[in-house]
């Protein structure tokens, strides 16, 4: 790509940023924040950190009472679906990676949704609101999770979630935002009785039901996965979402199955970080990007200048460029992470970029509605689990005698048009039946000398490997606190196209903006951002445990330590 010409940066330009980001960076992160890591944030048994307070309470609450933390991640997910159903639920599905201290060993589940057998691009193309719906593996991933962490039983990890769905819970500002933006699905709809029992939807503080739900949970903690997958649920849920357009059939739920795979690794600065392989593309995106960069390259740019910004979005885009090239299903396609993450290619792909020109994804060559939670416990374990129905309350799709909001997973093959942008027919994700499209969820733990030192991840579609990029940078390279780093501004860069996006209160200061566009970035302003990051910090220093939690501010996230 021919570089955008660049004028002349005056010295004052450059010290005028450079003045800022040394002087106010940290007083900015900070401000950003209604909720840093306090004293009552910092511990040494236990930490939870979640999209909102009563999933960090169940979380907490379970590991109090010896649950492990897969337990707590459990009764963590449940709740999440109960109270946050824009973002989860037992109609979606998820990727969970877990540490098993006992073991020493690190251990990926994938329970994302699948397409239904008889799925393939007339669906796709189907603008019913059935055609994007998948086939659930979230109530799958917490059995098999159960069944080879759990501690407590499996009734008792669902127990808050149950409580709350036929008691009630208090609806969150990020919730009531959300149903403002998609009164279509409660009002004058069966949805309608849970957001919207008298005709107006509920707003931040009110108290809400979901009986439905809490009834099909009660059954789900008496008799496991058949009681979703199979009987009077599978029922109902093939009737409402082949109503609504889709081919899902009781087979296709009968022979779902969680999917075990070996995570992916990478040995960068004296850490181990470890993450979700395919068909997670996010995990891709860290490790490009961590290995295009030393952490001492990173430090001499400096946290937030241009020239750290657009060498990472270059990073990215390259990173965006490779999944739409080799990354699929890998029931369908091959496994090509070695490939795409090999050193000699990582080393070609630096060469070709550079700090004074900007690439649009599509011009980097192959050369060869989600939430997250994170779970520390008192006996070494961590768990860092995303699950997701997609978009904003999925589907829109529910089964009302049972609850279950269906997802809109589908929606994550890719078109046929945006892969003859990369140049690629059909590409390796493309719509079919059987098939688990490509997803972006990036759980991530990272090690020092054979010990978890932090466990991440976020939501945010597409957004999630770059947002979980820049905060893991802002800890490992420049020592940032969890809150400052969860907190900080934070830019997107979409498909196509050399764009930075920013929330408007996000920008950087006038003298970096200038900065980035003489590079050719393009900077575009966002009206919201539903994104969030959760992580939590180990500091084994002097041989004291020393746990931090931080929960996304963007979402009203909550965090607890003991």
């Amino acid at each position: 790509m021919t570089p955008m010409p660049r004028p002349n940066a005056t010295s004052a330009v450059r010290a005028s940023a450079s003045t800022w980001l040394a002087l106010g960076a940290v007083a900015v992160l900070g401000a950003l924040s209604p909720h840093l890591v306090s004293a009552a944030d910092v511990g040494s048994k236990m930490a939870v950190a979640a999209q909102d307070e009563p999933t960090a309470r169940a979380a907490i609450e379970t590991l109090e009472q010896g649950g492990s933390a897969i337990d707590a991640a459990i009764a963590g997910s449940a709740m999440l679906g109960v109270t946050a159903p824009v973002s989860c639920g037992i109609g979606g599905g998820g990727f969970a990676l877990i540490y098993d201290a006992a073991e020493k060993k690190t251990f990926a589940l994938d329970y994302r949704e699948v397409a239904p057998k008889g799925y393939g691009l007339d669906t796709y193309r189907s603008k019913s609101a059935g055609a994007p719906i998948g086939v659930p593996g979230e109530v799958a991933g917490w059995v098999e999770l159960h069944r080879r962490w759990g501690k407590r039983s499996f009734a008792d990890d669902l127990g808050a979630a149950v409580r709350a769905a036929e008691g009630g819970f208090l609806v969150t500002k990020h919730v009531a935002d959300m149903l403002a933006d998609h009164p279509r699905l409660f009002l004058g709809t069966p949805y309608g009785a849970v957001f919207a029992p008298q005709g107006v939807l509920a707003r931040a503080g009110d108290r809400a039901t979901n009986r439905p739900i809490g009834a099909t949970l009660r059954r789900i903690s008496a008799e496991g996965s058949k009681a979703f997958y199979e009987g009077p649920v599978a029922a109902e849920i093939v009737q409402v979402a082949s109503a609504a357009g889709s081919p899902i059939t009781l087979a296709d739920l009968a022979s779902y199955r969680v999917a075990v795979r070996e995570p992916i690794r990478k040995t960068w600065e004296g850490y181990e970080v470890v993450t979700m392989p395919p068909p997670s593309a996010g995990g891709i995106l860290l490790f490009e990007t961590l290995g295009l960069f030393s952490k001492t390259e990173l430090t001499n740019m400096g946290l937030g200048t241009a020239g750290y910004v657009h060498m990472l979005a270059e990073a990215m885009r390259g990173a965006i460029a490779d999944r739409m090239h080799a990354v699929g299903d890998p029931a369908f396609v091959p496994d090509r992470s070695r490939e795409l993450l090999a050193p000699d290619r990582l080393k070609a792909r630096r060469a070709s970029i550079g700090s004074e020109r900007t690439h649009a994804a599509p011009r980097f060559p192959l050369e060869g509605g989600t939430t997250h939670l994170v779970v520390a416990d008192a006996r070494g374990n961590v768990v860092a689990v995303t699950t997701t129905v997609n978009g904003s309350f999925g589907s829109g799709v529910l089964a009302p005698t049972s609850g279950v909001l269906l997802n809109d997973e589908l929606t994550d093959f890719t078109s046929p048009e945006t892969a003859a942008l990369f140049g690629e027919q059909p590409g390796p994700n493309p719509p079919r039946g059987g098939a688990r499209p490509v997803s972006s969820m990036t759980p991530t733990i990272v090690f020092r000398d054979g010990a978890p030192v932090v466990a991440i991840g976020g939501s945010g579609g597409q957004k999630i490997p770059v947002n979980v990029t820049q905060v893991l940078l802002c800890s490992l390279v420049f020592a940032k606190a969890p809150e400052a780093c969860v907190a900080a501004p934070r830019f997107f860069t979409p498909q196509t196209g050399p764009t930075l996006s920013y929330l408007a209160k996000d920008l950087p200061p006038l003298p970096v903006q200038i900065d980035l566009m003489e590079r050719g970035e393009q900077l575009k302003t966002l009206t919201s951002d539903t994104t969030a990051v959760q992580m939590i910090a180990i500091d084994r220093a002097g041989g004291t445990v020393r746990m931090l939690a931080a929960a996304d501010p963007r979402k009203g996230g909550f965090s607890i330590v003991r």
